[in-house]
């Protein structure tokens, strides 16, 4: 009996010890799952506050990203304002070097005008015996055009007089025969 009362005391304190590991089981899993609600409470906290935090931060975010769009805008705004003003003064330059430019070519091509008559003039009068040459120079001096000594010759100071003629009797470069009329000369063409 003895031993099977050991054998009882022994399964009882068995029984206790065991009793005392579920005791602490349920207390450690108790301690257990209330860190582990602890720790999400801690968590779900940490990310409202993340949460409001990065709205916070969003906003921010937000109103600067409105800041630099508007600031810029108006840049955008002043450099559009500086380009038409850059662009219509090159345009105006542009349109006073055409006007230049046209000019000297007209000024240009009103020389070689006037060098081209000035050659057609001289092959016409070339075409008028010397006897007419000398009485169309004696003409022209007598009206004050200077066309130098009565000689006969076609030279610059011929072609010149002749000029100074449609000058002063108002007619167009190169009708000799209204000069020739205009000096009561008879040798038209």
């Amino acid at each position: 009996m003895r031993r099977w009362t050991a054998v009882a005391i022994a399964f009882a304190a068995s029984l206790a010890a065991c009793k005392g590991s579920e005791q602490r089981a349920t207390n450690a899993g108790n301690a257990m799952g209330s860190a582990a609600a602890n720790a999400g409470n801690a968590v779900g906290n940490a990310a409202q506050r993340g949460a409001a935090q990065a709205g916070t931060t969003a906003a921010g975010i937000t109103s600067s990203a409105a800041g630099a769009l508007d600031t810029m805008g108006r840049k955008a705004d002043t450099a559009m304002s500086n380009m038409k003003s850059a662009a219509g003064s090159t345009a105006n330059k542009a349109k006073s070097a055409a006007g230049n430019a046209a000019n000297k070519a007209k000024s240009a091509a009103g020389a070689v005008g006037a060098g081209a008559s000035s050659a057609a003039l001289t092959v016409k009068l070339h075409t008028l015996s010397q006897d007419h040459v000398k009485q169309l120079q004696t003409a022209l001096n007598n009206i004050g055009c200077d066309a130098g000594k009565p000689d006969g010759v076609v030279g610059n100071g011929t072609v010149k007089a002749v000029r100074c003629g449609f000058q002063k009797k108002n007619i167009s470069d190169n009708d000799l025969d209204a000069l020739y009329q205009a000096l009561g000369l008879n040798f038209g063409s």
